[in-house]
């Protein structure tokens, strides 16, 4: 078999100009389209990287936010339910308050009353004693001036101090002025010359005494000057005791 090199060398040159074309129009344009294509792979998974990073970074900022917001509900409830509590003290502490205000008004309108009560039953009392005790008077026609007034009235006057007689002195010192002496029934004429003479060493003036009768005071004697009222009455002393039962009975 005879080898024949030219058809060898024209095979040779046709596959380089094979491999030539191949590398010109087929192989690079197909490694740029798998250069192109890993490119675009690599970016999409950059870009996928990226996009799963800002997801986890987005979830756990999500994550984060629910926290607070849970924190912050769990604190505006914690302060609510604060609020509310201090509220119903609040009302509770003003109930209990408008409470014992009406229970203290009700006891003092209670007691207010009730004072109103025994201070009229005991006036009621009082006076219904001092009538009664002017009704036995009026009825056992004991309505003089005696000796016993006498006296009572003479200690009166023995008891004054100097001051206090000068006072009486002045009161009856003018031109005018006189002694009116009151008792319940008519004085006979040594009585009434027993209580001018007894007048006029006490106060020791000269002075008109002049005698008025008033039943209304059951008994004893009234002096009266022109600025001024002794009385040594039955009525004043009925008086006097009913005051003082009273009293007594308030202080009870």
């Amino acid at each position: 078999m005879q080898f024949d090199w030219w058809t060898l060398a024209i095979q040779a040159v046709n596959f380089l100009v094979l491999v030539w074309l191949l590398s010109r129009f087929l192989f690079r344009p197909v490694r740029q389209v798998i250069e192109k294509r890993q490119a675009l792979s690599v970016e999409a998974a950059e870009t996928a990287q990226r996009k799963a990073e800002e997801a986890d970074a987005a979830r756990r900022n999500f994550e984060d936010r629910q926290k607070e917001l849970e924190a912050e509900r769990r604190a505006l409830a914690e302060k609510v339910h604060k609020d509310m509590q201090q509220e119903r003290e609040k009302l509770l502490q003003a109930a209990r308050d408008e409470a014992d205000q009406i229970r203290a008004e009700a006891r003092a309108a209670v007691e207010k009353d009730r004072n109103a009560a025994l201070s009229g039953l005991k006036s009621e009392i009082a006076d219904l004693a001092a009538a009664i005790a002017r009704q036995v008077l009026r009825d056992s026609g004991a309505t003089g001036a005696g000796p016993g007034t006498l006296a009572a009235v003479r200690a009166y006057f023995e008891g004054l101090s100097e001051a206090e007689l000068e006072a009486l002195r002045r009161d009856v010192a003018g031109e005018e002025a006189a002694i009116e002496l009151v008792t319940a029934a008519e004085l006979s004429a040594a009585e009434r010359k027993t209580w001018r003479n007894g007048l006029h060493g006490w106060l020791q003036s000269e002075k008109h005494v002049a005698f008025v009768v008033d039943p209304d005071i059951l008994g004893g004697v009234e002096l009266r000057f022109p600025h001024s009222i002794l009385s040594f009455t039955w009525a004043h002393r009925a008086d006097e005791a009913t005051a003082r039962m009273i009293g007594e009975a308030d202080e009870r």
